[in-house]
């Protein structure tokens, strides 16, 4: 009896660490992912608002504030390690701190008005 608990807790153990190896955004963590990725925009949307973000340097405290957001996340266990570059590559083609008139978001197109650095949202 004790031999078959202890397969049972092995298989158990194995797949439980083979799910924490999945790739971000596949096999069983693919909702995990897919709401801690969306977590993670909700909070960089909050603390990193683009319209504070002007310049010249602009573009690069953007993303600095963005790689601190997916740092922290990462150390608090709500992103997993195999969703950094997943995390990374959302905000890779943000616009904000440039003076970029144009830019899409949700697959439509607006216009952004201001000065001459504009700050756009993340694409």
């Amino acid at each position: 009896m004790r031999g078959g608990v202890a397969i049972v807790v092995s298989v158990l153990a194995f797949a439980a660490a083979a799910a924490a190896q999945d790739a971000c955004l596949s096999g069983a963590s693919t909702l995990g992912d897919q709401r801690a990725l969306a977590a993670l925009r909700t909070t960089v949307d909050a603390s990193c608002q683009c319209a504070s973000f002007t310049g010249p340097l602009g573009r690069r405290r953007y993303a600095a504030c963005v790689r601190s957001q997916i740092a922290a996340a990462l150390h608090a266990g709500t992103l997993r390690g195999e969703c950094d570059s997943s995390a990374q590559a959302l905000y890779r083609d943000a616009t904000c701190g440039t003076n970029r008139v144009t830019y899409e978001r949700t697959r439509r197109t607006r216009s952004c008005s201001g000065g001459s650095f504009l700050s756009c949202c993340a694409t």
